[in-house]
């Protein structure tokens, strides 16, 4: 099974929209713009995931998305379900009786790479997802690269190499306040 545009989108819409600060629900055009999407391809995605229970809307001023039940409550097989249809790797063979290599192949691989797949995406919950978005997002490193870049568009992207540069110096210093921390911490165990 290969996993459509539709089941990507709206795993990484969904990680966006957990994602997003406000403590109200989200418009669609905000996560759209965020994730380069069309608003009315998502609006079709939104639409099934509120229908299965994922996702709840509001209408009016301030309306938007929100989760309908708490994200550690959500796995991504549930959302890539609702998406894409029970996984499978291989369609049953049609027609005819099965002989015993047919059998042994479909039971032995197949139905073994279904169910590992399906214990990995129960496992790889919908919160985990977030978290990990989250900590990727907002490491030093990630943090200052976007602060360079917001500074590259003010001042018209004349300022790369002084950007690149500062960088560097920034994650330098951060990695050593990062080792001196940890032996000070060592010191008073």
């Amino acid at each position: 099974m290969k996993i459509s545009t539709k089941g990507r989108y709206g795993l990484r819409a969904l990680v966006d929209l957990a994602s997003d600060v406000r403590e109200q629900p989200v418009p669609l055009t905000a996560i759209a713009a965020r994730q380069r999407m069309s608003v009315n391809y998502l609006e079709q995605v939104f639409g099934q995931l509120r229908r299965c229970g994922i996702l709840q809307s509001t209408k009016g001023a301030g309306g938007g998305y929100s989760l309908s039940r708490d994200p550690s409550c959500i796995t991504v097989r549930e959302i890539l379900e609702v998406l894409e249809g029970p996984f499978c790797i291989t369609n049953a063979d049609r027609g005819g009786r099965e002989d015993k290599i047919s059998r042994a192949v479909r039971t032995l691989l197949w139905e073994e790479i279904d169910r590992r797949t399906a214990c990995l995406l129960e496992e790889k919950g919908y919160e985990t997802q977030i978290l990990e978005f989250i900590d990727m997002e907002h490491t030093p490193k990630n943090i200052l690269i976007r602060a360079v870049k917001k500074q590259e568009k003010k001042m018209g992207g004349g300022c790369r190499e002084t950007g690149v540069k500062e960088m560097t110096e920034f994650l330098h210093v951060n990695t050593c306040l990062q080792k001196l921390f940890e032996e000070g911490k060592q010191e008073h165990s």
